[in-house]
C-alpha cells in the first residue's frame, strides 16, 4: 500500500520548519526573505527559467494551501487532525 503523509512547511524569516503528519520534524535556521523567482511557483517538481517542469515528482498532490502568515505548531497539529478548515483562515 502507498503511504499518505501530510507535509507542512513554515518560514518566519529566521527558520524553516517541516512538519510531517502534524509533528515538527526539522527546524533549519536561515536568513533572508522569500523573493520572486523568474519561474512560477511549482509544487511537485523543479521549474526552470523556460517555465517548464523538470524532475517531476512521482507522486500525487491531493491539496495545497498557501497562508499569508506563519501557522503556529498548535494550528498545524489541529489542521492535521481536521479541526481547521484552511479555506476559512
Amino acid at each position: 500500500m502507498i503511504g499518505i503523509d501530510d507535509f507542512k512547511f513554515t518560514f518566519d524569516g529566521s527558520n524553516i520548519k517541516v512538519y510531517v503528519n502534524g509533528t515538527l520534524k526539522v527546524t533549519k535556521e536561515v536568513s533572508g526573505s522569500i523573493g520572486l523567482a523568474p519561474a512560477p511557483f511549482v509544487i511537485g517538481g523543479n521549474p526552470n527559467t523556460a517555465v517548464t517542469l523538470t524532475n517531476p515528482a512521482d507522486a500525487t498532490v491531493d491539496s495545497a494551501f498557501i497562508f499569508e502568515r506563519v501557522l503556529s505548531a498548535s494550528e498545524i497539529s489541529s489542521n492535521y487532525s481536521g479541526v481547521i478548515n484552511p479555506l476559512n483562515k
